[in-house]
């Protein structure tokens, strides 16, 4: 089975869309496979990232961590959210949010 198919019925909630926390907490003792299986799906990632990164990265079909559009360093991850727009500094916030402004104009 494709591992994107065992997160979905192992992981997710009856909606599909959020993740089940208290599965994800257990996953590691209660099917080892499918968390050995999400760990060498994402390798490129930190050892410190969360599961639930990890998890969202298998199921985006993200191989890399997005870079910033503006200084190319790493975007970092926001829980349940996914990754940020810029990598976090102010000076990139400034640039997406004139680049925003100059959208609506």
């Amino acid at each position: 089975m494709e591992i994107k198919s065992q997160i979905e019925q192992s992981l997710l909630t009856s909606n599909k869309n959020k993740l089940n926390s208290r599965k994800t907490e257990y996953l590691e003792s209660m099917n080892p496979e499918l968390f050995e299986s999400i760990l060498r799906e994402t390798l490129f990632l930190p050892k410190e990232a969360t599961l639930h990164e990890r998890i969202y990265c298998v199921m985006n079909n993200i191989d890399d961590i997005p870079l910033c559009p503006f200084c190319s360093d790493k975007r970092s991850y926001v829980l349940y959210r996914g990754y940020r727009a810029t990598c976090g500094k102010a000076r990139c916030g400034l640039h997406l949010r004139y680049q925003k402004e100059e959208q609506h104009e």
